[in-house]
């Protein structure tokens, strides 16, 4: 009797974890909605930061942006340096344009005319995940930013 109870509890266990294999599973007949959206082609950006500096015009200024090494990686601790500006008390808000991956706030140090922070950025399952640099200052927007992509 414990015997056959033990069998069919094995079958019924096997039954359910398949249907809910199948249920979970996604064929390429029918993909779920989401998966027509293509994460990856974005549109090229004006300048490419992980190749040289950035220059922005911001308010009859021009404002350049660098990254300190070139090659960012994901979950590596990098420098962003903004050279042209003084603010008083500067601070980054860091978030994903392409993905909500949340925002990461970032303090700043700001030395003649320019402001550095340290950094550090993930990357989630698509390949390239565009960034916005929103720079602060008294922990309000400016309105001078600027756009970076980070490839996996």
């Amino acid at each position: 009797m414990r015997q056959k109870l033990a069998i069919l509890l094995v079958f019924i266990l096997a039954l359910g974890g398949y249907f809910l294999y199948k249920k979970m599973s996604v064929s390429y007949d029918d993909p779920p909605e989401f998966s027509s959206i293509d994460y990856n082609k974005l549109t090229p950006l004006p300048c490419d930061l992980s190749k040289r500096a950035c220059v922005v015009e911001f308010k009859d200024k021009n404002v350049s942006f660098e990254l300190e090494p070139k090659e960012v990686y994901p979950m590596k601790p990098f420098t962003l340096k903004i050279s042209g500006i003084q603010l008083e008390n500067p601070s980054l808000e860091i978030y994903g344009l392409n993905m909500d991956m949340g925002i990461i706030r970032a303090k700043a140090k700001s030395f003649q005319n320019t402001i550095t922070s340290q950094i550090v950025l993930s990357i989630c399952i698509i390949d390239i995940m565009r960034y916005r640099f929103d720079v602060l200052e008294n922990g309000k927007k400016t309105g001078l930013f600027v756009d970076f992509d980070l490839s996996r």
